[in-house]
C-alpha cells in the first residue's frame, strides 16, 4: 500500500491517499502531497507511520513495520523521511559544496507510543538521532504528539489514521499517526 499525505497547518485539515485513491475527501490541490512510503500488504504484524508537519515548514515521517511473528519493537524494521534543506542550507557555489561536511544521518530512530483504554494511540514520541558517522557524536532531533480532541480517528478497512497535535524540537505543528494490521 503507497501512502501520501497533504496537511494544512492553518485549518488542521488532512487528506490521505492510499495507492493514488484519496481515502479522504480530495484535496483541491494535490500538488502539495508527501509521500509516507510503502507498506507491504503481507508479511506484517503491523505496521505504524506517523507523519508530522511543522509551523516552519519542516516535514518528518517515520515507518516501523513489524514482521510477522516478532515480539517488540526492537524487531521492527524502521525508515525515516527526513526534511529537505532549506535555500540557505545548501551551498551557493560548487567551492562551498565541497567544503561541505558529510552529510547528517539518522543512526537510531525511536519511536514510543503510548495507548489509551481502548488500545489506540493517545501520545507518541520520535528520537532521531543524527551525526555523520555511526561511531561519532550524535545530536537528538525530538518530535512529539498528542491526540486532537477536535478530529476524530477514522477506519479505512485495517488502516487506522489518528490525527494529532504535534511538536518537532518545540516547532508547533500537526501529525498523523496511522497503523495498519492486516
Amino acid at each position: 500500500m503507497q501512502l501520501s499525505a497533504i496537511a494544512d497547518l492553518e485549518t488542521g485539515a488532512w487528506h490521505l491517499a492510499a495507492d493514488g485513491r484519496w481515502l479522504t475527501s480530495e484535496p483541491g490541490d494535490a500538488s502539495t502531497a508527501v509521500e509516507l512510503g510503502t507498506l507491504p500488504d503481507t508479511g506484517i504484524d503491523s505496521a505504524r507511520v506517523v507523519a508530522v508537519w511543522s509551523a516552519n515548514g519542516d516535514f518528518h515521517a517515520l515507518r516501523a513495520i513489524r514482521p510477522s511473528g516478532a515480539k517488540g519493537q526492537d524487531k521492527d524494521e524502521v525508515s525515516v523521511t527526513l526534511p529537505e534543506p532549506r535555500a540557505e542550507e545548501v551551498p551557493e557555489t560548487p567551492e562551498e559544496a565541497s567544503e561541505e561536511q558529510t552529510p547528517e544521518r539518522v543512526f537510531d530512530p525511536r519511536l514510543s507510543t503510548e495507548y489509551g483504554p481502548e488500545n489506540t494511540p493517545r501520545r507518541f514520541g520520535i528520537e532521531l538521532w543524527m551525526g555523520t558517522e555511526p561511531d561519532g557524536p550524535h545530536r537528538p532531533v525530538r518530535l512529539s504528539g498528542e491526540l486532537r480532541n477536535d478530529a476524530a480517528p477514522q477506519q479505512h478497512g485495517p488502516l487506522s489514521v489518528y490525527p494529532m497535535h504535534a511538536r518537532a524540537n518545540g516547532v508547533p505543528g500537526m501529525a498523523l499517526y496511522l497503523l495498519l494490521k492486516p
